[in-house]
């Protein structure tokens, strides 16, 4: 059941929150109009070779792509959970809500950082304030 509950939370934050992301992203014309996202990669470094510029520079919405993709080894990439703390920290920390949740099912279950309950209680806290319901479902638990 607990295996079915974190497969249903990660798909929850990849579907409706890192999605998301990428369409706001192409409504902003940040660049990604250059690669289709909505098939499958080919060459998963192409995506991350897009969006660590934007990272690096401070966009919270490539940080928090970025996150998700080295925490979960989303498009063919090797899951990388340091790297993903790294990202959806610095998403985390400039309000971004959906690397907030994300950081905070990171503490909760110990991957990339030690399994710290109370610092993930502090990031959904933050998310479920701007209404992420998955967070306020993690925090009524």
């Amino acid at each position: 059941m607990k295996k079915i509950l974190i497969l249903c939370s990660i798909l929850l934050i990849f579907v409706f929150g890192g999605s998301m992301l990428v369409t706001e992203q192409k409504t902003r014309g940040s660049g990604f109009d250059e690669i289709e996202l909505d098939r499958p990669v080919a060459e998963p470094s192409l995506v991350v070779r897009k969006l660590t510029p934007r990272a690096e520079q401070g966009d919270a919405d490539a940080q928090v792509n970025l996150g998700l993709i080295y925490s979960y080894g989303l498009g063919g990439t090797t899951a990388d959970f340091e790297l993903g703390v790294k990202w959806l920290s610095l998403s985390a920390e400039q309000g971004h809500a959906t690397g907030q949740t994300a950081l905070g099912s990171m503490y909760r279950d110990g991957r990339g950082v030690p399994k710290d309950y109370k610092t993930a209680i502090k990031w959904y806290a933050l998310a479920a304030k701007q209404g992420v319901a998955f967070a306020q479902v993690q925090l009524g638990r």
